[in-house]
C-alpha cells in the first residue's frame, strides 16, 4: 500500500468517525442544538435520517457513560453534607464544596475528564443530507463536530 493509499484510508476512516471530547458531549448547547436536528424529518434520503438518528443515539449513551465517570470524580472530590448529598459551593471552581485540601486535584483531574475523547462510528452529516432540514447558522456551529467540515470548504 502506497502513501496516497493510506492518507485515501485515514481520510475515509475520518469521515467514518466523529470525535467528541467530554467536554464537548458535557455542552448545554451542544446537547440542545443535537436533540433539535434529531427530531427533523425532511432530510434528503432515508439513509441520511437513519445516519442522524444514530448519531444521536450513540452521543446521548457516551453522554450517559461521562456522566457516570464523572459522578465518580465528584464522590472523591466533593463534600458531603449530612443528609448524604453533595454540599453547594459557595464560589470557587465547582458547583460543589470541594473537599479540603483537594482543589488541585480536583482542577487537574477534571481538566484531564473534560479532555478524555470518544469516537462514535458513524458518517459524518454533509449538506447533501439535509434535504429540507432548516438550521440556524448558531446550530450549525453547536453541531459541526457531526458535520464534515471538507464538505464546506
Amino acid at each position: 500500500m502506497n502513501s496516497t493509499n493510506i492518507i485515501c484510508f485515514k481520510t475515509e476512516r475520518e469521515k467514518r468517525m466523529i470525535t467528541l471530547t467530554y467536554q464537548q458531549l458535557n455542552n448545554a448547547n451542544f446537547n440542545r442544538a443535537l436533540a433539535q436536528f434529531g427530531e427533523q424529518k425532511d432530510f434528503a434520503t432515508t439513509q441520511a435520517l437513519y445516519n442522524v438518528a444514530r448519531i444521536v443515539r450513540k452521543v446521548q449513551n457516551e453522554v450517559k457513560t461521562a456522566q457516570e465517570l464523572y459522578r465518580k470524580i465528584m464522590n472523591d472530590y466533593f463534600a458531603k453534607g449530612e443528609n448524604g448529598q453533595w454540599i453547594q459551593a459557595t464560589g470557587g471552581p465547582a458547583p460543589f464544596e470541594i473537599l479540603q485540601g483537594k482543589e488541585a486535584e480536583f482542577l487537574a483531574k477534571e481538566k484531564e475528564f473534560l479532555s478524555t475523547t470518544v469516537e462514535i462510528q458513524s458518517v459524518k452529516v454533509v449538506p447533501a443530507d439535509m434535504g429540507g432540514v432548516k438550521i440556524s447558522p448558531n446550530m450549525l456551529v453547536d453541531l459541526e463536530p457531526i458535520f464534515d467540515e471538507a464538505a464546506f470548504q
